[in-house]
């Protein structure tokens, strides 16, 4: 998906929510965010589950199926990052 440009005042989420990216979300679909893009509710009402890195919320370490859970996160994140330059 790519949308139109916004403003520099424009938050993440009222981009999310605004742009048309939330219509094209089918029940079941996975959407990839930053833990702190706050549009959980948003793709919930499409269907779909939004995936964040995990974080230590006040812990000193996350447990050990959170570590997991994010470095499979990162490694689609970065898979997701390089293909738009490989269709160009």
């Amino acid at each position: 998906f790519i949308s139109n440009g916004w403003g520099g005042r424009s938050s993440d989420k009222r981009i999310a929510e605004q742009s048309g990216f939330l219509q094209n979300l089918s029940p079941g679909d996975i959407v990839l965010a930053d833990w702190g893009f706050d549009i959980k509710e948003s793709v919930s009402l499409q269907g779909a589950t939004l995936k964040t890195p995990a974080f230590t919320r006040g812990r000193s370490q996350l447990q050990a199926k959170d570590v997991e859970e994010t470095r499979k996160l990162a490694h689609a994140r970065i898979d997701v990052e390089w293909a738009p330059s490989t269709q160009y």
